[in-house]
């Protein structure tokens, strides 16, 4: 069990968040306005947050691990 390095306390889990971007075609046909769906879509990793905190820890998949496993070498790490 890991410890956030924001907020201090242990934590089992992280909450991961992506970001998703759905496209719309925006046209006047006959007057009226339509919004076509295009089912391209795009998304954004937002990065790895503590469920307790819910401050952003991390970006990245190894550093998750390593905050989980209890290893990380985060600047503002709490000592066990």
């Amino acid at each position: 069990m890991g410890r956030c390095p924001n907020c201090g306390d242990y934590i089992d889990h992280l909450w991961y968040k992506e970001i998703k971007f759905s496209w719309y075609r925006f046209t006047i046909i006959n007057g009226e306005t339509r919004y076509e769906y295009d089912d391209d879509e795009d998304s954004e990793s937002d990065g790895f947050y503590c469920p307790n905190c819910w401050e952003r820890i991390c970006e990245d998949e190894e550093e998750a691990l390593e905050i989980l496993e209890g290893e990380s070498n985060s600047p503002r790490g709490w000592e066990i």
